[in-house]
């Protein structure tokens, strides 16, 4: 692994106009990975050596959190025990490095205990699912982004959770998550109503 010295050694030839140094500088970082991305970004903010060391930086962190993210996702889809909330995270932190998951796991708990204490054995499946829909999208407010349906951010678990708005795809991921701490019996059971995920 390179060291602190090297790397800042190598960030220092950012700004080489010839492209060979800069491809050479750039492998080199990408092989260092995400460990690289503290000190790249470090510079972006303390050196001023215009726009090329500038855009080369934002570069190499773009490719560096692509190839991670990347990397995980791989390895999560070839696991035999594919969590849903870990895929989700992991594209989260594409945009997101530092993001702290454990805020995002306390929200759903406290979605969880609201549908709880609305729940009991003597209720149907239907009657659940019901009890969720209010909670979920009436007492939180969650809904489709009809103006920003394109925005990257209804993609990030930890966005759609701020804003209460996503698509239809982080929604109902979102959604079985709640449902599967909850328990609930079947995936037919826990299937989000078309209606509340209408954009219009």
């Amino acid at each position: 692994m390179i060291d602190e010295r090297s790397i800042q050694a190598l960030i220092a030839l950012m700004d080489d106009p010839d492209e060979g140094v800069f491809t050479h500088v750039r492998d080199k970082l990408m092989e260092v990975g995400p460990d690289a991305i503290p000190y790249l970004e470090s510079s972006w903010e303390e050196r001023d050596l215009g726009l090329l060391f500038q855009s080369r930086i934002e570069q190499i962190i773009h490719d560096i959190q692509f190839e991670s993210v990347k990397h995980e996702l791989l390895k999560w889809y070839s696991s035999s025990e594919k969590s849903l909330i870990q895929g989700a995270l992991i594209i989260a932190r594409y945009q997101y490095p530092s993001l702290d998951e454990k805020k995002i796991e306390q929200f759903m708990d406290r979605i969880e205990r609201d549908c709880w204490l609305e729940i009991n054995e003597n209720m149907t499946a239907f009657e659940k699912v019901k009890v969720l829909n209010k909670i979920f999208f009436g007492t939180y407010g969650f809904s489709g982004n009809a103006k920003n349906y394109n925005s990257p951010l209804n993609s990030y678990l930890n966005t759609v959770i701020e804003s209460k708005k996503g698509n239809p795809l982080s929604l109902s991921i979102l959604y079985s998550l709640v449902a599967q701490k909850l328990g609930m019996p079947d995936r037919k059971s826990t299937r989000l109503n078309s209606s509340h995920l209408v954009l219009s």
